[in-house]
């Protein structure tokens, strides 16, 4: 059923079954604890028999399969979600859509994550829903930084690259918390101490961040704030013992007014 599932690209399917395995992973582990309590074999190692060769065939069972589910989610974002860059002209001197809205991919991009985060928490045990989600949104951000960095539009065509970088950083800071184990790793606190997909995720949201404020705040602003260089400014590096500027950007209602900055309150304006 499996195997049958990944050949047709069928998530329904590969996410039930991964739920009906680690059900009976559990209820294996549930028999297993009780059969090494009641049972004194000879040799301690032999406690559980079948039961313990069953409960370990499960585990790995389980966890091949979530490797699998994050591989097909992945290929899925990237292959019919995120491919359509092109599509947004970059070089064209019409605005996009008259200004009036961001790209599609990054809206299709939302849904999709925002829909796959409830049908993992709803379908697989939390921990894998946790590690899968995570996988999709640091690979998939990933994609989006090089993109949006490296990307030199037209005039006209700039305020796009700066809604979508925008409305990024908003939906990673809606999205960061289903990953993160304490409020210390989704605000960037002691980052080093935190898993590596945790660093990846602030640290390209922290090159978004810069994009956005180089390429989008007025010349004079940035000439006055600048001339000592980018390390003079608190925005441009995440600072010790205080959230990641680019979620005091993204939620500046969670935060103090005075610690958005002069140059963020400018490029959100």
């Amino acid at each position: 059923l499996s195997q049958e599932a990944l050949d047709h690209a069928d998530l329904s399917v590969l996410t039930a079954t991964i739920g009906a395995a680690a059900l009976i992973k559990n209820s294996l582990y549930v028999y297993l604890q009780n059969v090494t309590k009641t049972m004194c074999p000879p040799k301690g190692d032999d406690k559980g028999g079948s039961l313990k060769l069953s409960y370990k065939q499960f585990s790995e069972m389980t966890e091949a399969l979530a490797e699998r589910l994050l591989d097909l989610h992945c290929r899925l974002l990237t292959l019919y979600i995120m491919q359509d860059a092109d599509c947004l002209h970059w070089e064209s001197n019409q605005a996009f859509f008259e200004s009036e809205r961001s790209s599609y991919t990054i809206q299709m991009w939302w849904l999709y994550m925002k829909g796959t985060r409830q049908d993992l928490w709803n379908s697989v045990p939390p921990s894998m829903a946790q590690r899968v989600f995570a996988g999709m949104l640091n690979e998939t951000l990933t994609i989006l930084t090089v993109r949006y960095t490296q990307t030199i539009p037209s005039k006209a065509r700039s305020q796009l690259l700066l809604a979508d970088i925008s409305n990024i950083l908003l939906c990673v800071a809606e999205l960061l918390p289903s990953i993160c184990e304490h409020g210390e790793a989704y605000i960037g606190l002691n980052i080093t101490n935190q898993s590596k997909i945790i660093r990846d995720v602030h640290a390209k949201c922290h090159e978004l961040f810069c994009c956005l404020l180089l390429r989008g705040a007025p010349l004079g602003i940035l000439y006055k704030l600048l001339k000592k260089g980018t390390q003079s400014v608190g925005m441009f590096s995440p600072r010790k013992g205080n959230p990641s500027p680019w979620l005091i950007f993204a939620w500046p209602q969670m935060f103090p007014s005075n610690q958005n900055g002069h140059l963020a309150t400018k490029v959100s304006e």
